[in-house]
């Protein structure tokens, strides 16, 4: 059986001088993440995830101007947001 992999990475540069350091003290950190499906699934999960995508993040997306299938919303971006209450469709 064929497996689909889907992976992402995350990271943060820094800058990093010292933990004591007014504003160069955040440590370069970097993480990869992901799951395996079997690839007859992947169409499936493909369609379902850019349907919630549309639905859980219209707002921003219609904002930015962009195609939802282009428009990604970064991790870092989503940190210290309200809750994503606003679920009408793309």
């Amino acid at each position: 059986m064929t497996q689909i992999a889907y992976l992402d990475e995350f990271g943060h540069v820094g800058p990093y001088v010292s933990r004591d350091d007014l504003r160069h003290k955040d440590s370069p950190v970097f993480g990869l993440a992901g799951f395996i499906m079997p690839a007859d699934e992947v169409r499936g999960f493909g369609t379902w995830f850019f349907q919630r995508k549309c639905e859980l993040l219209d707002f921003e997306i219609r904002r930015s101007g962009e195609h939802p299938a282009v428009w990604e919303k970064k991790g870092s971006s989503a940190v210290g947001e309200p809750s994503l209450s606003d679920t009408s469709g793309c």
